[in-house]
């Protein structure tokens, strides 16, 4: 019995589709459950890197007000104050939204520190930029800036630990 060249090569395609269609389905589903097992972790990566992002906005806004305020003939306008007050605003919503995702992670117990200490210079940098500058308002700034730089430093160090 003779075939045509053109149907054996369809019946050896059909013989092979469902070879290839088994392994199809298996890389699919392997590659689908490596997806859904490590959404957790990518999740938690990314996660980790708006923390880092907002530490690292919220320290260096703080730090270039205070500087801006104790140089000599510094001044804030409410402008500025504005300016200032807009990364805790945007941080507090992050963290908000945080809490309900790893409720007291030590991570999350730390840059609420750090947005309070924020909050703390920001407050203080509005009151007192309407008074003349004195070397105590120097040195309030001073300080406050450092609990500012510590409360980041104790962020960031939380947020490389590893996720447990």
């Amino acid at each position: 019995m003779d075939r045509a060249p053109g149907r054996q090569g369809n019946l050896r395609d059909i013989r092979l589709r469902p070879a290839w269609g088994g392994v199809f389905a298996l890389l699919l589903a392997a590659t689908l459950a490596a997806s859904l097992s490590a959404a957790g972790g990518c999740g938690w990566f990314r996660w980790r890197a708006l923390a880092r992002t907002h530490v690292d906005l919220l320290e260096r806004t703080g730090r270039d007000a205070a500087d801006a305020y104790v140089a000599p003939g510094g001044a804030l306008g409410p402008g500025d104050i504005e300016r200032l007050r807009y990364p805790l605003e945007r941080a507090r919503e992050f963290a908000l939204t945080s809490r309900r995702r790893f409720g007291d992670a030590d991570w999350l117990v730390r840059f609420d520190a750090l947005l309070a200490a924020y909050a703390d210079l920001s407050d203080w940098l509005d009151r007192a930029r309407t008074q003349p500058v004195t070397d105590a308002e120097r040195e309030q700034a001073r300080a406050r800036t450092a609990r500012l730089l510590e409360t980041a430093s104790s962020a960031r160090t939380a947020l490389d630990e590893p996720a447990s």
